[in-house]
């Protein structure tokens, strides 16, 4: 009997065979479930006139790029305002989106219950997904 020899892809290959697998699922999740999440690695947190103005590129364009989640093993309480409802997915990628579409909802809309297309991430790979989301971007 003899072995058979898998080969280890090369380093290149694996990133092409990651980017032609996906790095998560899609799901449609509503709005309402999903909050920032801590593990998002962009701390500064944008103007409102920047949220505004996104928010207005959203409502004439859509969502042109979907938000990178990942899901809570249990609900998570909300804060303050907040401390009624229940996230069960925290955005670790497009915080500025999910603020957008939450400034949508203010505006009358969208509602909480508007299904955003989000493409669930393994928790292990949250932070990986996060930092490469938000680097390497140079203004046009």
């Amino acid at each position: 009997m003899t072995a058979t020899i898998i080969e280890q892809p090369t380093q290149s290959e694996s990133v092409a065979l990651r980017a032609k697998e996906g790095e998560g699922a899609p799901a449609y999740l509503p709005l309402g479930v999903l909050r920032l999440d801590d593990r998002n690695v962009r701390k500064d947190a944008p103007s409102d006139v920047e949220i505004q103005q996104l928010a207005d590129l959203i409502d004439s364009q859509g969502l042109l790029q979907n938000l990178h989640v990942i899901a809570y093993p249990s609900p998570v309480k909300g804060k303050g305002k907040e401390k009624g409802r229940a996230y069960t997915h925290g955005v670790i990628a497009g915080g500025r989106r999910l603020r957008a579409l939450q400034a949508l909802v203010k505006r009358g809309r969208l509602t909480l219950d508007e299904p955003i297309l989000c493409t669930v991430v393994s928790d292990d790979r949250a932070l990986a997904v996060s930092a490469a989301e938000n680097s390497g971007r140079a203004p046009m």
